[in-house]
């Protein structure tokens, strides 16, 4: 109902996608990003139950307006979810050129490089992180393979 706030679609698709309800996970997550296009949270899971890329950006599309942005990183979050981590960083670099201090889109394209091996470019970009933001925690354990694989230890 329009009465759910995305919060609660969030939780509620996240509860039917565990129970194996795919189908009302879908619409639940569907209405979360239709009330708010922020909602990126939704795009993973409407990718990983099957949704297509461009489903997901008309989606988004309808009510946020003339963000590029916004379509650039629901697209590089659905290439990440579906494990197309080539055109994923390809997305992410282009994002963290125009918003270099974005410890997401950095932390998100070092995950992608290292998927791809490659662990200088991901070790530079979690390190942009880390200078900028040493609290930030996403994608950590990634980091700390990356630097297993390095031969190094986190500082």
């Amino acid at each position: 109902p329009a009465s759910r706030t995305p919060a609660v679609n969030m939780a509620l698709g996240g509860l039917h996608q565990r129970f194996g309800s795919h189908t009302d996970a879908i619409n639940c997550f569907r209405q979360a990003l239709s009330a708010s296009p922020l909602a990126i949270e939704a795009v993973e899971p409407l990718a990983q139950l099957g949704e297509k890329e461009q489903d997901i950006l008309n989606l988004v599309g309808k009510s946020a307006g003339n963000q590029r942005w916004l379509l650039s990183l629901v697209s590089a979050r659905v290439q990440q979810a579906v494990c197309d981590h080539k055109s994923a960083a390809s997305t992410y670099t282009h994002l963290a050129e125009a918003f270099p201090e974005n410890s997401e889109v950095l932390c998100n394209l070092a995950v992608c490089q290292a998927h791809l091996g490659s662990v200088q470019a991901s070790l530079q970009a979690f390190s942009q992180v880390r200078a900028r933001d040493e609290h930030y925690m996403d994608h950590m354990d990634c980091y700390a393979e990356v630097l297993k694989q390095n031969g190094d230890s986190a500082v």
